[in-house]
């Protein structure tokens, strides 16, 4: 895999995941979240595109491989945003 390749399949995967993250209701980094379907589905493609962008450079069981190690860590990650980005929590209360 070259380092081109690997770059594009990595910033593919967390592009994709900020899409599928950012579009749930349960997200915390947007006041809103994004409109579900059509960035659902960019996010859905996006992570196509990225496994058969492995899937071309690896055999089929390393991109596999890849492909769900990078997606799980990113998913994991990526909620952790919030707490970078500093925004107030949702409950509003005081005590």
């Amino acid at each position: 895999m070259t380092t081109l390749s690997a770059i594009i399949f990595v910033f593919s995967v967390i592009t994709a995941n900020a899409l599928l993250y950012l579009s749930n209701r349960h997200q915390a980094c947007l006041s809103q979240p994004l409109a579900f379907t059509p960035w659902f589905y960019c996010g859905c493609v996006i992570h196509l595109h990225a496994f058969f962008i492995a899937y071309s450079y690896l055999n089929p069981l390393a991109a596999s491989f890849a492909h769900l190690i990078t997606t799980m860590l990113s998913l994991g990650l990526i909620p952790f945003v919030s707490l970078l980005v500093g925004k107030k929590s949702h409950d509003t209360r005081h005590r």
